[in-house]
């Protein structure tokens, strides 16, 4: 047992001693696709799936397991676990996700009964969060279920949204590799039918009811019983344990049509509050200077700076137009001494960096408090505006004598920027419902580590000589701008990675402490060689 209660079982003999940079401690259980471990390593414990043997040989298996963790990749939010680490070239495939120590939703309902009303509400809406999570990206979950409901202090986490979570895998799947869980499925799943978003909005219903319950809706026996009670009947539930709040909504939520149930969307605006603008596709945005700008001597930048011949450090040599990177839908930003500040940001729905524990408190509207850095740092920029009128933050900057270095417009979502100049900071912010975190230093976190897409810059590492970027998730792009910067500011090396041509190389030049700038796909880091 972990320490909250979660059942870990001894490591057995054959079980691998280490998976990657993480040591396995024991057996977290087991599923159709293999053993899951609980693991300790550069990011604390972490719950690794390894896939079985046969899968391993299987290519269309592992195509499909690419696709989960690209799937992993594109899902953000709070109510989900984040992938951290993966590895698709090994003889048995794994990937670690951040590991949650609390027990599912079966396990807290049969220890402690079922949910109250309160509680049923929260869960509501943290699984709605959640969907709605998920479904931005264009995936579907496919096996929502009690075991894969974690319980947490503060409400559900959703976990293995990757099994079957694009919407095409069913493509990959063959016969005997069967997705899902008799009893969690949709009609139209059990009568093979197309598999849409509603089919999670059907089993977001049904763990509801068995939630207040403690009773699955459509009971129990034989696969082949329960799945004909699915495509045949109603579900099988006392609507008075089921909190009032939630009675219409999960009656609509489990209707036979598909058309007929609720989007997540729907369920996020009914049960959490109205749906942020950002939720569905990353936005391009501008940030225009103002007239008469004019750039400094010495810029030093946080991320890719815009168009080359307007801000070259000096002493860098700026890259023959031949060689200039491709301009992707990401979006750039770039802070300079003694000039202005151009930030711009694409914004979506992204996964929580964790920047939240650094001991600095986020400024809010009107002008934070002094923030002083002798060295390389990092600020967060964090979009919490609820309502359909959320305009982005606007955060302004200025020095310490008041003067404004510059403004950055059209920020949404959460992104984390590294910042090489030093000196005394404060700004200001148009809403009070955005933050703006600072934190000391630069992340420094060990190789290899894995980062999503539209998170902002990576934190940095320490290069003893080329690195490989391995893009795993390019979204709906078939090109990705990698840039590799020194701390200080410098830019060391850059390339294009394109679709399907698997990792590249990026080369520091010499051992120095460097990141990468706003990548805009999913990537994972590691050692070249």
């Amino acid at each position: 047992m972990t320490e909250t209660g979660v059942p870990l079982q001894e490591r057995r003999p054959g079980d691998p001693e280490m998976l990657g940079r993480h040591r396995v401690l024991g057996r977290l259980g087991a599923g159709g696709m293999g053993v899951v471990y609980l693991a300790e390593g550069p990011f604390g414990r972490v719950a690794v799936k390894l896939i079985r043997e046969d899968l391993a040989d299987d290519p269309d298996f592992r195509r499909r397991f690419q696709r989960e963790v690209q799937a992993c990749f594109r899902v953000g939010g709070t109510r989900t676990a984040r992938l951290v680490d993966f590895e698709l070239a090994a003889v048995r495939p794994w990937l670690a996700t951040e590991f949650v120590d609390a027990l599912n939703l079966a396990e807290h309902v049969r220890e402690h009964g079922p949910l109250n009303a309160d509680e049923q509400l929260l869960l509501g809406a943290g699984l709605a969060e959640a969907l709605l999570s998920i479904h931005a990206t264009g995936l579907i979950h496919r096996d929502f279920k009690p075991s894969n409901v974690l319980w947490t202090a503060q409400g559900p986490k959703v976990i293995d949204f990757g099994i079957a979570a694009a919407a095409d895998a069913a493509g990959l799947t063959s016969t005997g590799h069967f997705v899902g869980t008799p009893g969690w499925h949709s009609p139209e799943q059990v009568s093979g039918l197309e598999v849409t978003g509603a089919a999670d909005v059907f089993a977001w219903g049904g763990l509801l009811c068995y939630a207040a319950t403690g009773k699955a809706p459509f009971g129990t026996g034989t696969p082949e019983l329960v799945l004909h009670r699915v495509a045949a009947a109603e579900p099988a539930v006392d609507r008075e344990l089921i909190a009032p709040a939630l009675r219409d909504v999960v009656a609509s939520a489990m209707a036979r049509d598909p058309a007929a149930r609720p989007t997540a969307a729907d369920l996020y605006a009914t049960l959490v509050g109205p749906v942020p603008s950002d939720v569905s596709l990353p936005v391009t945005r501008v940030l225009q200077t103002k007239p008469g700008d004019t750039p400094p001597a010495t810029p030093v930048a946080m991320a890719p700076t815009p168009p080359w011949s307007a801000t070259v450090a000096a002493g860098q040599a700026a890259p023959p137009s031949a060689a200039r990177p491709r301009r992707s839908r990401r979006l750039i930003a770039t802070f300079v001494v003694g000039g202005v500040l151009l930030l711009a940001a694409a914004g979506t729905l992204v996964g929580l960096l964790a920047t939240r524990d650094s001991g600095q408190t986020p400024a809010s509207a009107g002008s934070s408090s002094e923030f002083t850095a002798d060295a390389p740092w990092r600020i967060t920029i964090d979009d919490q505006i609820t309502g359909n009128d959320d305009q982005g933050c606007t955060v302004t900057v200025l020095d310490g004598g008041g003067v404004e270095r510059g403004k950055v417009d059209g920020i949404y979502g959460r992104k984390t920027y590294q910042v090489s100049v030093t000196g005394v900071f404060h700004w200001t912010v148009n809403n009070d419902e955005c933050a703006v975190t600072p934190e000391q230093g630069s992340g420094d976190v060990p190789l290899p580590f894995a980062q999503q897409a539209y998170s902002g810059d990576t934190q940095s590492f320490q290069a003893p000589g080329p690195i490989s970027v391995d893009p795993i998730d390019f979204g709906d792009a078939d090109t990705c701008d990698l840039m590799l910067r020194a701390v200080d500011g410098r830019t060391l090396d850059f390339t294009t990675a394109h679709k399907g041509a698997g990792p590249v190389t990026l080369n520091p030049g010499a051992p120095t402490e460097v990141y990468l700038a706003e990548p805009g796909c999913g990537i994972k880091i590691a050692a070249a060689g």
